[in-house]
C-alpha cells in the first residue's frame, strides 16, 4: 500500500470518528440547553406575570383600605337618619360623588356597601339580610381577623359581565359593626393583564381555597378547581416546576405562591407550557446534525486527498510560475499555505515579484503623477477664473433689473430687489463662521424690510440691542432663522397685527439675546415635542423647524451646552433666546475672527 493511500486511511478514519462523536455530544447538549433556555425564559414570564398581579391585586386592596380609614364614609353608612329626606340628602352629598369617581375607573366595575342600617338603602347599599349571611364571604368575613377577602369569579345578570370582588369589613369607626364593602373587577382586566404571556402557554390563578380565579386556555372554566387537575398533587410550596407526561403529550408546569399579603397568601399562579410543539424543532436539529455530519465527512474525504496530492502540485506550480513571471508583468503570486520548505520557497519567490513589481510601478508612477499634478493646476486656475465670474454676474443682473424697475416706476420692487441684492452681496463677502451682532443685525434688518413690504401693517418690529453687545462675535446667521420663525409660525397664522422683538440683556457673565413675537403662540404639547426633537442628536431632519435645530447645535458647538437654544411660549407668543459667554475663551474668538476677516 503506497504512502498517499494509508495517510488517506488514517486521516479519514480519525476525522469520522472525531466528528461522529461530536455530532452526538452537541445534538444531546443541544436538546438540554433548549430545555433549560424555555424553564428559565418561562420562569422569568411567570415571575413578572405574578409581579404583575399582585401589583393590580394590591392597587384594590389599596382602595378597600381607605374605605377601612375613611371614618366620614362610615359614619353616613352607620347614621340612623329620621326620615328619608334626610338620608337622601346624606346620599346624594357625599356618598354618590364618592362611588362615582370610583367607578369611573376602568378596571372597576361597581362598588357597593353591605349595611345592616334600614335607614339608608338606596342604589350601591344592600341591606344585610338572611341572604347575605348565607353568603360564603359574609361568612369568612364574619370570622376573618384580617376583614379582607377576595372571591371567586361570577357574572353580572343585568350586564352579563363577568367580575371577582373584593370585600372589605368596615369596622374602624365602632369595632364589630356590621359593615363592609365590595369593589368588583371586570375579570377581562386580568385577560389583558396575560395576554401577552399567554402566548403558547396556559396560565391559572388559583384562589386559596383552591377555585380557579382564571384560565387563560379555558375562560368557561370548564375545570373549577385546582384539584381537578392531573398535576394537582405535584404543586408544592414556595416556587417551582416539573415536567409532566399526560397521555402521550408532554408539558412544563411552573408555578409560584403570593405570600406578599394576608388576603393574597397561598394565592397560586400557574403556568402550562406544552413541550410536544417543541419536539420537531428537535427532531429537525438531529436530522440538521446528522446532514451536517454526512456532508462534513465527504468534504473531510475531499480533504485528505488533497493534503496527500498537494506537496506535488504545489512544486509543479512554483516552477510553472518561474517560467511565466515576466509574462505576468511580474504580478504573477503563488498561493503560500502551510510552513513546510516548499512554503518558504513560495514567499521567497513571492517576495522577489513584489519587490520588482514595486520598481516598475514607481517608474511609471512618477510620470503619471507629474502629468496629473498639471492637469489639475489648470482645472483650478479655471475654477478660480469661473468663481469670481458668476457672483459678479448676479449682481449685475441684480443692478439692471432694479434699473428697469426704476425707469417703469416701481419703487417698491426696485426697494425689494436692491436689499436682496445687498444680502446676497453680504451672505458671499462674509465667509467667515462667525460674524458680530451688528453684521447679523444689518442682515436681518434688512429681511424684516423685504416682509415689511410684504405684509405692511401686519408686521411691526423692534431692535434693542445696546451698543456694547454690538461687537459680540456669533456663528453666522443665527439670529435671520429665529426671526424667519417668528414670521412663518407667529404671524402667517395671526390674523391680527404682529410684533416682532429682538433684545440683548446682560446678565453675570454673558449676554442673553432674544427673539420673541406675539403671535398665536405654541401648544404646550408641541413644544414639549419641538424641545425633545431639538435635544435628540439621533433625530432625523424633517421639514420643519430645520434652521432652528441648526441654530441649537451650532450654538452649543461654538460656546457650550450651555448656549443652546431656549424656547418658551405662554399661551401667546413665542420666545427663543440664547446666552453668548463674555469670558477669555470668547476673547479669543474674537480674534480670531477678525484675524480671517483681515
Amino acid at each position: 500500500m503506497r504512502i498517499q493511500t494509508r495517510l488517506f486511511v488514517v486521516y479519514l478514519f480519525a476525522a469520522i470518528l472525531l466528528m461522529g462523536s461530536l455530532t452526538y455530544f452537541l445534538t444531546k447538549r443541544s436538546a438540554s440547553l433548549l430545555f433549560d433556555a424555555i424553564t428559565e425564559t418561562k420562569a422569568q414570564t411567570l415571575a413578572q406575570v405574578t409581579s404583575n398581579l399582585d401589583n393590580k391585586l394590591q392597587s384594590y386592596e389599596e382602595t378597600a383600605n381607605s374605605f377601612y380609614l375613611n371614618l366620614t364614609l362610615q359614619q353616613v353608612l352607620l347614621t340612623r337618619y329620621p326620615d328619608k329626606r334626610v338620608a337622601y340628602q346624606a346620599y346624594f352629598d357625599y356618598l354618590q360623588p364618592y362611588l362615582f369617581n370610583l367607578e369611573g375607573i376602568k378596571d372597576i366595575y361597581r362598588v357597593k356597601f353591605y349595611s345592616d342600617n334600614p335607614t339608608l338603602t338606596y342604589a350601591n347599599v344592600t341591606m344585610i339580610d338572611e341572604e347575605v349571611r348565607n353568603e360564603p364571604w359574609y361568612i369568612t368575613l364574619k370570622n376573618k381577623p384580617s376583614g379582607m377577602y377576595w372571591t371567586n369569579s361570577y357574572r353580572i345578570p343585568m350586564s352579563n359581565e363577568q367580575v371577582f370582588s373584593l370585600k372589605q369589613k368596615l369596622d374602624y369607626l365602632e369595632p364589630g359593626t356590621d359593615l363592609y364593602a365590595s369593589i368588583e373587577v371586570r375579570e377581562r382586566e386580568l385577560y389583558r393583564l396575560i395576554e401577552e404571556e399567554s402566548r403558547g402557554a396556559r396560565l391559572l390563578f388559583i384562589l386559596k381555597d383552591g377555585q380557579v380565579l382564571l384560565d387563560s386556555g379555558d375562560r368557561n372554566k370548564s375545570i373549577p378547581e385546582l384539584q381537578d387537575f392531573p398535576f394537582a398533587s405535584r404543586i408544592g410550596e414556595g416556587n417551582g416546576f416539573f415536567q409532566l407526561e399526560d397521555e402521550g403529550s408532554s408539558s412544563l408546569v411552573l408555578y409560584r405562591h403570593l405570600n406578599s399579603r394576608s388576603a393574597l397568601r397561598d394565592m397560586r399562579v400557574i403556568m402550562i407550557v406544552p413541550l410536544d410543539e417543541l419536539m420537531p424543532k428537535v427532531e429537525r436539529m438531529r436530522w440538521l446534525a446528522y446532514l451536517m455530519f454526512a456532508a462534513s465527512c465527504g468534504f473531510a474525504a475531499l480533504l485528505v486527498y488533497g493534503l496527500s496530492i498537494g506537496l506535488t502540485k504545489r512544486l509543479t506550480s512554483l516552477a510553472k510560475k518561474m517560467r511565466t513571471v515576466h509574462q505576468d508583468r511580474y504580478r504573477g503570486f503563488v498561493e503560500v499555505s502551510g510552513n513546510d520548505e516548499i512554503s518558504q520557497l513560495g514567499r521567497i519567490f513571492n517576495e522577489m515579484v513584489k519587490q520588482l513589481e514595486t520598481l516598475i510601478r514607481e517608474v511609471y508612477q512618477s510620470e503619471i503623477d507629474s502629468k496629473d499634478m498639471a492637469l489639475r493646476t489648470r482645472e483650478a486656475e479655471l475654477y478660480a477664473l469661473q468663481a469670481q465670474i458668476n457672483p459678479h454676474f448676479l449682481f449685475n443682473v441684480l443692478n439692471m433689473l432694479r434699473a428697469n424697475l426704476l425707469d417703469l416706476k416701481d419703487a417698491k420692487n426696485a426697494d425689494i430687489v436692491d436689499m436682496i441684492a445687498r444680502t446676497f452681496r453680504f451672505l458671499l463677502q462674509n465667509k467667515a463662521e462667525q460674524i458680530t451682532v451688528q453684521e447679523e443685525l444689518e442682515l436681518v434688518s434688512t429681511y424684516l424690510r423685504i416682509q415689511k413690504l410684504r405684509y405692511e401693517h401686519r408686521l411691526q418690529y423692534r431692535i434693542e440691542v445696546p451698543e456694547a453687545a454690538l461687537n459680540l462675535y456669533i456663528p453666522k446667521l443665527t439670529l435671520q432663522p429665529l426671526v424667519e420663525n417668528a414670521l412663518i409660525h407667529g404671524l402667517e397664522m395671526n390674523d391680527e397685527p404682529t410684533w416682532i422683538r429682538i433684545s440683548a440683556v446682560l446678565e453675570e457673565q454673558c449676554w442673553r439675546l432674544t427673539v420673541e413675537d406675539d403671535g398665536v403662540g405654541i401648544d404646550p404639547d408641541r413644544l414639549r415635542e419641538i424641545r425633545e426633537w431639538l435635544n435628540d442628536e439621533q433625530s432625523v431632519l424633517s421639514g420643519s423647524h430645520i434652521g432652528v435645530r441648526n441654530v441649537h447645535f451650532r450654538l452649543m458647538a461654538t460656546f457650550g451646552p450651555e448656549s443652546g437654544l431656549e424656547l418658551s411660549s405662554n399661551g401667546k407668543g413665542t420666545k427663543a433666546e440664547f446666552t453668548v459667554p463674555i469670558a477669555a475663551e470668547n476673547a479669543e474668538l474674537n480674534q480670531l475672527n477678525e484675524g480671517d476677516d483681515q
